[in-house]
């Protein structure tokens, strides 16, 4: 058997409710791990963050960990955030097959109160029993707000170089760069009431066109607050292969979030993911 893992800025979700929402992320602009959805939503984040990621494959032996720092406010319109990444592969994390740490760092800067632009850059040094290397990474992003209840994004992604990692019934592993599946993504985000307040609903959708490859990948997620502190999500993933769902659960206390997805169809990695945030 054949184990395959590509790793470029996240093997899995972004954060908890990104892949509880089927990883609709583009349109949306909703704390710190906004910059791997789209960079350019940095610009329209009401508040900064502290938050941190957890996922683990479902095999028990795949891990991803991402600490994100707060958003930078560097003059004016123009905005920076940064996060502290590793992803490991093995059936003991302190001796691992695999293993790669690095760091992200998104930029965006508004154009107008109602368009941004934005750039995401991911640095990664990957590690095996027998070889190592650095790859860099990136995605340009655009985002326009006309609304607070609407949003819509752009973003073009996978330039640069990622890391494949192969192991082949634990008797050999290899891991070499390689250029990543470049993409087109657009997509939209809708809240009801427009305003943040109370219970509301929150739809993401998104569309995904793989470069060089016949089809076209759709997400979309829906969240609710049937209690003000209480949010349930689900989404759904639709490529030309295969369709799965997830689903998650987020709970506030004061300025903390904890949020939880799983993503349980054999169809598609399967995973759990916790994150802990804490808004200023």
């Amino acid at each position: 058997n054949q184990t395959v893992y590509e790793f470029s800025s996240r093997s899995n979700g972004i954060d908890a409710r990104s892949a509880s929402l089927g990883g609709a992320t583009v349109g949306e602009s909703y704390d710190v791990h906004s910059m791997y959805g789209n960079p350019a939503a940095l610009s329209f984040l009401r508040y900064s963050s502290v938050a941190m990621s957890t996922t683990l494959g479902w095999d028990k032996q795949t891990l991803d960990n991402t600490i994100t720092l707060p958003v930078i406010m560097l003059r004016n319109d123009h905005v920076a955030a940064i996060s502290v990444a590793g992803s490991y592969y093995g059936k003991t994390w302190s001796n691992p097959f695999f293993a790669n740490h690095g760091i992200d760092a998104g930029y965006s800067v508004k154009l107008d109160p109602t368009v941004a632009i934005g750039v995401l850059m991911n640095v990664r040094y990957g590690k095996t029993f027998k070889s190592n290397l650095l790859a860099v990474s990136g995605s340009i992003g655009g985002y326009y707000a006309p609304s607070p209840g609407i949003s819509y994004g752009l973003t073009f992604d996978g330039i640069g170089w990622g890391m494949l990692y192969k192991n082949d019934d634990g008797v050999s592993s290899l891991t070499y760069q390689r250029k990543l599946q470049q993409s087109i993504r657009i997509g939209a985000a809708f809240r009801f009431p427009a305003i943040y307040r109370g219970p509301y609903i929150c739809i993401s959708l998104e569309s995904q066109k793989k470069i060089g490859e016949t089809g076209i990948t759709y997400r979309g997620g829906i969240e609710t607050f049937p209690f003000y502190d209480l949010s349930l999500r689900g989404g759904i993933l639709a490529s030309p292969s295969t369709t799965a769902g997830t689903f998650g659960i987020g709970y506030a206390i004061s300025r903390f979030r904890f949020d939880y997805a799983v993503s349980p169809s054999s169809s598609v990695q399967r995973f759990h993911e916790v994150t802990l945030s804490y808004f200023m």
